[in-house]
C-alpha cells in the first residue's frame, strides 16, 4: 500500500463495510502513518485469509471496528495494525503462530493500543518477539484495555516488554517450562506487567516475570496436588498423633512437606462381581472369565489403601457345588487379578474413585480385574458339571 503526502493513507477512510475478507499474503504500509488505510471505517466483521503472512502497520489504525472474540493467529503483527478507542473485543486470542511483533521508528509496536478487551485477553503465542533489540521499546499491549489475562500452557517465552504498562484485575499463567532465551533476558521491574488477582504455578519459569507486581497470589499446584503420607509421629506438645504429609504438584514438580492430625477412620466400599461367568477357550483348553472390581471412598491419613487378594487358604476356596453336591477343583483352579496377585488402590484413587462414582463419571475410576482361569480337561475328567465355584477374598485397609 502507497501513502500519500503526510503518510496518510486512508484508501478505504470512512467507508461503511459489512464484511472485510483480507487476503494479501505480504502487504506493507511503512514504518509510520498518521491515517490509516481504513482510518474511520466503520467495518461489520473482519476475517483474513489462511494464506495471510503479515497484518500490515497501521492497518486497522483508528477504524471504529467490534471484533467480537477474535483470534490473531498470523506470524508478523505489524505496528498500530489494531489500534484505537473504537476497536472493541470479546475475548482477544494471540495464537500460537504469531512470531513477531513489528515496530515503527520510535521502537513503538502498540498493535492493540487504546483498544478495549472486553472479556479476557489470551496469548498463546510459543516465542513471539518485537523486532527490536532497543530495551525501551513498547509492546504490542500498551495502552490496552483489558481485565484479564491468560498465558497458554505452550509459552516458552515472553518478550521482556510484551507486557509494558499493563495492569490486569487477573492474570492466569498455565505456562511452567521456559525457553533459554526466555531465561537469559534482563528483566525491567518497570516493564513487568502488574495484576491484582494471579494464579501461576510455583515452578513455573514465568514465575519470575509475573508474581514482582502481583497483589495476591493464588498457587495453582493446590489443584494438582499428588499427596502422600509417611511415618505417624507423636507430637509431645499437642499429645496426639501426626502424620507425615508431602505434596507434589503434578504438572511443575513442586512439592512441600507438613503434618497433620491422625485421622484414622474410614467409610469404603467395594465393587466385587457376585459371580464370574466362565467360557471355555480352546486356544487354552480352559475355561476363562474375569471380572471388574474397584475400592472407592473415603481414607483417613492413618492409611495408604485398600488391598485386595484372593485367599485360598480359606476352607472352601475352589469347592465347587451343586445342590448337595460338592467338587474340590482348587488344585486347578487360577485366580488372582489382572494387575498380578492383588489388587492394591492408593489412598488417591479411593478419594478419586469416590468422586467419580459420586459425580457418575464411571469412565474415570481406577479399576482392577479379578481373573478366574479353571483347567478344562482336568475339569472335565472329574466329573463336574454345572457348579459355582466359590472364591473368597481377603479386603484389607493399610
Amino acid at each position: 500500500m502507497k501513502s500519500g503526502s503526510y503518510y496518510y493513507f486512508r484508501q478505504f477512510g470512512g467507508m461503511e463495510i459489512g464484511t472485510l475478507i483480507y487476503e494479501p499474503k505480504y502487504a506493507a504500509t511503512g514504518a509510520s502513518c498518521s491515517a490509516g488505510p481504513f482510518h474511520n471505517a466503520h467495518v461489520g466483521s473482519v476475517s483474513f485469509g489462511s494464506s495471510v503472512a503479515v497484518v500490515p502497520n497501521y492497518l486497522f489504525y483508528n477504524a471504529k471496528i467490534a471484533f467480537g472474540d477474535f483470534t490473531v493467529n498470523i506470524p508478523t503483527v505489524g505496528c498500530y495494525s489494531f489500534s484505537g478507542p473504537d476497536i472493541s473485543f470479546g475475548n482477544l486470542t494471540i495464537g500460537e503462530n504469531v512470531s513477531s511483533f513489528l515496530v515503527n521508528a520510535g521502537n513503538y509496536s502498540r498493535a492493540f493500543d487504546n483498544s478495549t478487551v472486553e472479556g479476557s485477553l489470551n496469548y498463546n503465542a510459543k516465542a513471539a518477539r518485537l523486532d527490536t533489540e532497543a530495551s525501551s521499546a513498547y509492546g504490542p499491549f500498551y495502552d490496552i484495555a483489558a481485565g484479564s489475562l491468560s498465558v497458554g500452557e505452550n509459552v516458552r517465552f515472553l518478550d521482556r516488554r510484551l507486557f509494558r504498562g499493563n495492569r490486569f484485575e487477573s492474570c492466569t499463567v498455565y505456562a511452567v517450562a521456559v525457553s533459554e532465551e526466555h531465561m537469559g533476558q534482563t528483566l525491567t521491574a518497570s516493564y513487568l506487567p502488574a495484576s491484582k488477582y494471579l494464579n501461576i504455578h510455583h515452578n513455573s519459569g514465568f514465575a519470575d516475570y509475573f508474581t514482582a507486581k502481583a497483589e495476591e497470589i493464588d498457587w495453582m499446584c493446590r489443584d494438582f496436588f499428588t499427596v502422600t503420607y509417611g511415618d505417624k509421629v507423636f507430637d509431645e506438645e499437642s499429645g496426639e498423633y501426626m502424620v507425615e504429609v508431602m505434596r507434589e504438584c503434578s504438572v511443575c514438580g513442586y512439592t512441600e512437606g507438613g503434618f497433620e492430625d491422625l485421622d484414622d477412620s474410614y467409610e469404603v466400599c467395594l465393587s466385587i462381581p457376585v459371580e464370574v461367568p466362565l467360557v471355555f477357550s480352546g486356544s487354552k483348553k480352559s475355561y476363562e472369565g474375569s471380572a471388574k472390581v474397584y475400592a472407592y471412598g473415603r481414607l483417613g491419613n492413618a492409611y495408604e489403601g485398600v488391598r485386595l487378594s484372593v485367599d485360598s487358604a480359606a476352607e472352601n476356596f475352589g469347592l465347587a457345588e451343586t445342590g448337595g453336591e460338592k467338587v474340590d477343583v482348587s488344585t486347578y483352579l487360577a485366580a488372582g487379578f489382572s494387575s498380578g496377585s492383588e489388587a492394591v488402590f492408593t489412598h488417591a484413587q479411593v478419594l478419586e474413585n469416590g468422586e467419580a462414582f459420586s459425580n457418575g463419571d464411571m469412565e474415570k475410576l481406577y479399576m482392577d480385574s479379578l481373573a478366574v482361569s479353571v483347567n478344562g480337561i482336568a475339569f472335565l475328567r472329574s466329573g463336574a458339571g454345572d457348579y459355582a465355584i466359590p472364591i473368597p477374598l481377603r479386603i484389607e485397609i493399610f
